[in-house]
């Protein structure tokens, strides 16, 4: 059992075969515990007729999740529909349930596909390149899928979505500032200052009027690579954090992008002094978000203390 985490636990034998009898007929060959992983606990089942699945199931001690972490499963199944219209490799979810009857959890089961995690391929700095360029590709078609409202997948799902990209991060900040204040991670003029970079930056953020599909949390861990093929992406996962938003939230967070993805994207990043402060505040973000997981939800202060310096340091750059 992954014993550092607050919010992971692994299933029973029991709850695992009620699952698999309340929705197959087929009789369960095999399931194991797949690696990896603070806040799903993941399984591979196997059944008698060879068809396989990977069963996702949400995390316990929910009164620590994030207020837009209570409906991922949801929002993840909207984000892989959303994508498959068009023709994003994606995974193919076959339960999405959340009515807590079976177990106190909310869990998905999907189709097993046979590939490695981009981050743990061997591969050659030409076939990450290729990789890059293809990911970037993929970036800028998720990016054409345009929603009615801004807002996380998994409000909007709920009908919670926001009028403007500005009032979005307002309410999105408040809320996480808020937990970051109750758990003593920010304090008050810490989380003043970053509330004043919303409101003196306003004017910015507004100027965004369509609302993008954007993954949020895109990275080779989330990227699957046919066994055969190391340079075919058989699936991109984890869409749970999604949004409609700024298209250039995408590139708040860094690590994917590179000049290879930026070709594969077809168009360069916004480098105007708008750009760069909106693509700062997106990594301020991004960062409360990770912060307060490694600090409250992963019990890990040494990661959450890193990541809070570098929130302290992008607001310090931009008061």
């Amino acid at each position: 059992m992954n014993t550092i985490s607050n919010i992971y636990k692994e299933l029973t034998e029991n709850e695992i075969k009620n699952i698999v009898k309340k929705f197959f007929n087929d009789n369960l060959l095999e399931y194991r515990l797949l690696k990896g992983g603070l806040f799903n606990t993941t399984y591979f089942l196997q059944f008698e007729n060879n068809k396989k699945y990977v069963l996702r199931v949400g995390p316990v001690n929910r009164h620590l999740l994030m207020p837009f972490e209570h409906n991922l499963m949801n929002a993840e199944d909207y984000f892989y529909n959303l994508c498959k219209e068009e023709n994003i490799p994606v995974s193919n979810v076959v339960i999405c349930d959340t009515s807590k009857n079976i177990i106190e959890r909310d869990y998905m089961i999907v189709e097993y596909i046979e590939s490695i995690v981009m981050s743990e391929a061997n591969l050659t700095k030409n076939q990450k390149d290729f990789l890059y360029e293809e990911i970037g590709r993929y970036a800028y078609k998720i990016q054409n899928i345009k929603g009615q409202q801004f807002g996380r997948l998994s409000d909007i799902v709920q009908g919670n979505g926001f009028n403007s990209w500005g009032e979005y991060l307002k309410n999105d900040i408040e809320k996480i500032t808020n937990l970051h204040l109750k758990y003593n991670i920010l304090n008050i003029e810490q989380v003043n200052n970053i509330k004043s970079l919303i409101v003196k930056y306003e004017n910015i953020f507004n100027e965004i009027t369509i609302p993008r599909l954007t993954h949020c949390d895109l990275w080779e861990g989330n990227i699957l690579l046919d066994k055969n093929d190391l340079t075919k992406i058989v699936a991109i996962i984890d869409g749970d954090r999604a949004i409609f938003g700024d298209e250039e939230y995408e590139f708040g967070s860094p690590y994917m992008i590179n000049e290879h993805f930026i070709k594969g994207y077809g168009r360069d990043l916004d480098m105007s002094n708008k750009g760069v402060i909106k693509r700062k505040i997106y990594w301020i973000a991004y960062n409360l978000l990770d912060c307060y997981v490694w600090f409250i939800q992963y019990n890990n202060a040494k990661n959450g203390q890193e990541i809070k310096d570098k929130i302290l340091k992008l607001v310090e750059e931009l008061l």
